[in-house]
């Protein structure tokens, strides 16, 4: 698709189409903080799949060429007949929200063969249902926003409910200049890295794919507007923050986190 001509539809699997559908409303719902069209500035700022330039810091007219081929509105979808189509030359990258989808597919396997009790994990998402051996709850714990040996920050507890957890955080990835960082999260609505205080996010939701959307969004919109977004929709979040001049993090979440976390 990302190689095609504008204006030729493609026929695709119903998978495609949901992925794809959900993409455009939650980049509705967050006023464009999750853009599955952001490509061409990942690839600017140099986390694409190629090597980054060293030093290679971009201009305002090099943000700007890149943020013309940005757009959701110009994805085309018609789930009737499975087709897509682009009205400018757009490219789609659907990895903030297929491993959250591939662990709600999987999980809806398990349930129709029976297995009523699991838990299914794929790239640090993650979607238990029911309990382990001997009622136990699931247990999974949220990393601690360093990017060193993993550590865990906070301990849940999934109460035997069927709950899809996905986390997103700009600790791992990323480049330093002159004293400044530059994160691989960027913010298609300017065109640049983020630059703010939070550090990781983590989303209860039903879904997996819901959540991993929700929490690359949230990511990119900062903790202000990420816990006003979230506590208007009654999303379970939990937002890591740095205080890089203490060097010391904090953290806060949303009264429908509250019953999951371990004391």
């Amino acid at each position: 698709f990302n190689r095609m001509t504008v204006g030729v539809p493609l026929v695709v699997s119903l998978e495609q189409i949901e992925v794809l559908s959900l993409s455009q409303k939650v980049f509705t719902e967050t006023d464009g903080a999750f853009d599955i069209t952001v490509g061409p500035l990942v690839r600017l700022w140099g986390f694409g799949p190629e090597p980054r330039m060293k030093d290679f810091i971009p201009n305002s007219s090099e943000i700007a060429l890149s943020m013309a081929r940005l757009g959701m509105e110009s994805l085309v979808i018609d789930p009737s007949l499975r087709l897509i189509s682009k009205t400018k030359n757009i490219e789609l990258d659907v990895s903030g929200i297929a491993k959250g989808y591939a662990v709600d597919k999987i999980s809806d396997l398990l349930v129709d063969y029976g297995y009523e009790n699991h838990f299914v994990e794929i790239g640090g998402e993650l979607k238990m249902r029911g309990y382990k051996a001997g009622k136990i709850s699931w247990a999974p714990g949220l990393e601690t926003p360093v990017n060193s040996k993993s550590e865990i920050y906070a301990a849940l507890d999934s109460l035997g409910h069927t709950i899809a957890i996905a986390g997103s955080g700009d600790y791992r990835n990323f480049f330093e200049k002159n004293g400044v960082r530059y994160s691989h999260e960027i913010d298609p609505r300017n065109g640049r890295p983020v630059s703010h205080s939070l550090a990781a996010v983590y989303v209860i939701n039903e879904t997996a794919s819901v959540a991993d959307a929700l929490a690359t969004a949230y990511l990119v919109m900062g903790l202000e507007a990420a816990i006003e977004h979230a506590s208007a929709n009654n999303t379970a979040s939990y937002f890591i923050s740095h205080n890089v001049a203490e060097n010391k993090f904090y953290q806060t979440h949303t009264s429908q986190f509250e019953k999951y976390l371990v004391n």
